[in-house]
């Protein structure tokens, strides 16, 4: 059977220095989670009765991405971020106000059956809105028996860390980067393993039953399995990096994929760090070559 993995939130151009590129977290994961054999990302946002909500629909479904689940809205733009990336090829984000996005709908009968749908992924960054949080219950209420993750996204100035709290709670999985690690536990962020991994106990400490997964750029990325009572790390291997834009997000697609295919919790790590680091040696957050 073909399973989904639900994607819900933010659909965005990204305004690189090299150019307007497809984006948003959700979205970018829907897009990953489409480049692997029996498994489908299904992506539930909005846009704007627009030209850039037209090429978004467009896009999506010259990649296959099934386009049902976004939302067409006719007072609101779609939404852009403007992305500046430094010497380094970190980006940071700064994102347009009051657009499609901040104000998601579906229609029930062009949601996905049941029985596929394998995990629902939301960001925190969809919920700077209040309307959002109503929409996304529905549909955690809709498949009880998908795992549900949680994509901390702070990004300034919608990074409410008692918000990213509180989303928390409805999740299974939480990822999140060493930075947000550090800011979800009121510490200096950790750059090596054992500096991460002392963070993360911390943070097991206040979500025990949570499944917890870490990336921290050149060093590398960490899962905690509750089940397993387990902590794994996988160092990086170094690339050259063009922009940083979607790599987590291709790093979570992976993860996810690689778990439901029955990957040991070590090998679907690694196989999640070996994917993020492609794309962040490439432009853009769904580089063609994946």
């Amino acid at each position: 059977m073909e399973k989904t993995v639900i994607c819900f939130g933010e659909v965005l151009w990204d305004c690189l220095p090299k150019g307007l590129y497809l984006g948003g977290a959700p979205v970018n994961v829907a897009f990953h989670v489409q480049q692997n054999r029996n498994f489908t990302g299904f992506p539930i946002s909005a846009v704007g009765n627009d030209f850039l909500g037209g090429e978004v629909i467009r896009r999506l479904q010259s990649f296959g991405i099934p386009t049902r689940g976004i939302h067409l809205s006719e007072d609101r733009l779609t939404g852009a971020v403007i992305v500046d990336i430094d010497s380094s090829g970190n980006a940071q984000y700064r994102f347009l106000d009051d657009v499609a996005w901040d104000a998601i709908s579906y229609d029930e009968d062009c949601l996905p059956d049941s029985p596929g749908v394998e995990a629902i992924v939301f960001g925190t960054l969809a919920f700077r809105c209040a309307g959002n949080e109503s929409m996304l219950a529905q549909l955690l209420a809709r498949y009880p028996g998908a795992r549900k993750v949680c994509d901390i996204n702070l990004r300034k100035p919608f990074d409410d860390l008692e918000n990213a709290r509180r989303l928390c709670q409805k999740a299974d999985l939480v990822k999140l980067n060493h930075d947000e690690l550090a800011g979800m536990v009121g510490e200096s962020s950790a750059t090596n393993a054992r500096g991460i991994e002392i963070q993360i106990q911390t943070l097991h400490q206040q979500m025990p039953e949570k499944d917890l997964c870490v990336t921290a750029g050149a060093s590398g990325a960490g899962l905690f399995r509750v089940s397993e009572d387990k902590w794994f790390w996988e160092d990086a291997v170094p690339v050259t990096v063009r922009d940083t834009v979607g790599a987590g997000d291709c790093f979570l697609a992976t993860l996810l994929v690689s778990l439901a295919e029955g990957f040991s919790s070590q090998d679907a790590l690694r196989k999640a760090c070996r994917m993020g680091e492609f794309v962040a040696s490439q432009d853009g957050a769904m580089p063609h070559k994946c």
